[in-house]
């Protein structure tokens, strides 16, 4: 094999310790190239991998500047993934980080830029074309690296969204073993994940919850900001891995604070969010980039600080929960109904009636709901719904339809503007 005119450091991580290698090569150099054997202590599993460690300055405030206050939580993100290891033992999850945005508003080079830190000069794979057994590999290669996928869309195979979902909670793929002992196996996942697209993982609400959401919308650039993408682009070519190997030093800080600042981040964004509904996943996943960032900021010379990123991360985390309102199965059935109410399908005193009551009570209670004044009560005949939505997809059979009804029905029971179940 050829030998690369290039320094090579080998790094081989393991959930019980870091042992990065250095060795040189090059054309006057008798050595093979470096290749680091990373095996999880618990799994079979095995990869090669060769980094390159090149020369270069820190891309933290470039990274900043090129992508704005969303390249804070990318950061966080990356030292999070760094550490996965020892941040997934505390709030048992790892969120997927999400970039969203038109074609040309850099979200790919974002996170080719995380990556660079890790692997270099390597192309995101396709989500469209990739299988989910080499989806399954790629995240399950090595402990505590940054893998890239592209072009997310909403009608993905369903086994593709129910991959990614497994990815929050530490699983992948489930197997059975018909070579050896016949016992179903699971692979562990030990990477950070981002997946880019021009989609919002909308479709399926469960996803959307479990990924860290992050929009971008600017497609023309100045002169100026041309030129620092540019600079960028530049740094990420030779390679980061240098800076990776740095930030490894302290794994050990990082290990003994983690869990206390965690903690900490955690009871100070709930107070600055408690007067408001956010989704538990969705604040969940929010705290790790930033209890990440806190733990080495002191050691780490970037060109933002904590309280910045604690500003960026709960506008972040704002805009994610109102998009889940907006997006919620519960929205679609308003959305669906509103919609057939217009075109004369859905018809007053037939599938649906307004009061304006000053008290309500719902069957099998014997106290009265009161209002200050009279009060519209939305009442719906559920028979005559369901007929309604069950018809609305003439490819699904008839017990898919019925399926669909219940469970928009348990939602509707669940929400808390229901009042109850009422016979008029």
């Amino acid at each position: 094999m050829r030998q690369p005119d290039r320094w090579a450091a080998a790094l081989c991580q393991r959930p019980d310790g870091l042992y990065p290698v250095h060795r040189a090569v090059g054309k006057d150099s008798r050595q093979d190239p470096t290749v680091a054997e990373c095996r999880g202590a618990d799994t079979e599993q095995f990869q090669e991998k060769s980094f390159l460690n090149n020369d270069g300055p820190k891309a933290g405030k470039k990274l900043t500047t090129v992508f704005g206050n969303n390249a804070q939580v990318t950061f966080g993100y990356l030292l999070a993934t760094l550490f996965r290891d020892i941040v997934y033992r505390k709030p048992r999850h790892f969120p997927i980080l999400n970039l969203f945005g038109e074609k040309g508003t850099g979200k790919t080079t974002l996170a080719t830029s995380l990556e660079a830190f890790f692997l270099h000069d390597v192309e995101p794979p396709n989500m469209g074309v990739a299988s989910v057994p080499a989806m399954n590999d790629r995240g399950s290669q090595a402990v505590n690296i940054l893998v890239v996928f592209n072009e997310y869309k909403n009608d993905l195979d369903i086994r593709k969204i129910a991959f990614l979902k497994g990815l929050w909670g530490g699983g992948e793929q489930t197997k059975k073993n018909t070579q050896r002992d016949g016992m179903t196996t699971q692979t562990i996942v030990t990477t950070g994940m981002v997946i880019c697209g021009q989609e919002k993982p909308t479709q399926d609400m469960a996803l959307y919850t479990r990924v860290l959401f992050l929009e971008y919308s600017k497609t023309s650039f100045s002169i100026l900001e041309k030129k620092h993408y540019e600079e960028l682009q530049a740094i990420c070519n030779l390679g980061l891995t240098h800076l990776t190997l740095e930030i490894l030093k302290y794994r050990d800080l990082f290990k003994k604070n983690f869990a206390t600042q965690y903690g900490i981040t955690k009871n100070e964004l709930a107070i600055r969010i408690e007067d408001e509904q956010i989704h538990d996943r969705i604040f969940g996943n929010w705290v790790i980039p930033l209890a990440a960032f806190r733990t080495l900021e002191t050691v780490l010379n970037l060109s933002f600080n904590y309280t910045q990123m604690l500003e960026t991360c709960i506008s972040g985390m704002h805009n994610q929960n109102e998009l889940a309102k907006e997006s919620s199965e519960v929205v679609d059935f308003w959305n669906m109904l509103q919609s057939w109410q217009t075109i004369g399908k859905c018809v007053e005193k037939v599938h649906f009636n307004i009061r304006y009551l000053t008290k309500f009570r719902p069957m099998l209670t014997n106290m009265d709901i009161e209002f200050k004044e009279a009060h519209p009560i939305l009442y719906l005949n559920m028979a005559a719904i369901s007929s309604l939505f069950s018809s609305r997809k003439s490819t699904q059979n008839i017990t898919a339809n019925r399926s669909s009804w219940s469970t928009i029905l348990s939602y509707l029971k669940s929400h808390p503007a229901f009042l109850g179940l009422k016979q008029i």
